[in-house]
């Protein structure tokens, strides 16, 4: 009776130890996964922060480009009246 009463304690004690093992390894886990996600949201706030900057870039030589025709208007316009 003596040893069936230890051997439960063991048997006990070991499922005790694997369900902390257990439960420490799903921590680790959602951790890791916590750690992933926060660097894909790092990662896609990067990216959409380049492409605005490409939009802006573009929208920005655009304007130039039409400033530039504007002025060759004008000078156009201005070699006209000369003439």
């Amino acid at each position: 009776m003596l040893r069936a009463k230890g051997a439960y304690q063991a048997d006990m004690q070991e499922r005790t130890g694997d369900a902390m093992v257990q439960q420490a390894e799903s921590s680790r886990q959602a951790t890791m996964l916590g750690m992933q996600f926060g660097q894909a949201a790092g990662a896609n706030a990067a990216y959409q922060q380049a492409v605005k900057n490409t939009q802006m870039a573009q929208a920005s030589a655009n304007q130039m480009q039409m400033q530039n025709m504007n002025n060759l208007t004008d000078l156009y316009g201005t070699y006209l009246e000369t003439q």
